[in-house]
């Protein structure tokens, strides 16, 4: 089962659709762009989610560390990576899947 959540443009704005209410759209790779670039702290609720990502491409952090930030956030929201790749152009391309909770 999909899930739903407000659409955002790419700098995060809530979007209205064409009535003028708020647009819904299926939201896991909106979802996984917003762990990446939270900081930790950001989800009251969940204190430790969040990559920080914003603050590592301001830095000298590496590559790999990066990278594994980005896992360890998303694997802890249960996403199943099957690519997480970073270039020099400051792009990231994940491909991940949620796993169900039985």
């Amino acid at each position: 089962m999909a899930v739903k959540d407000f659409r955002a443009n790419e700098n995060r704005d809530i979007i209205a659709d064409s009535t003028g209410d708020i647009a819904i759209t299926e939201s896991d790779g909106q979802h996984l762009q917003d762990l990446c670039y939270e900081m930790p702290g950001s989800y009251k609720m969940f204190p430790l989610i969040g990559a920080g990502l914003p603050a590592d491409l301001n830095s000298l952090a590496r590559d790999k560390e990066m990278l594994s930030k980005i896992r360890v956030t998303l694997e802890s929201d249960n996403y199943k990576i099957n690519v997480l790749k970073y270039d020099k152009d400051n792009e990231i391309e994940t491909d991940a899947e949620r796993i169900e909770k039985i």
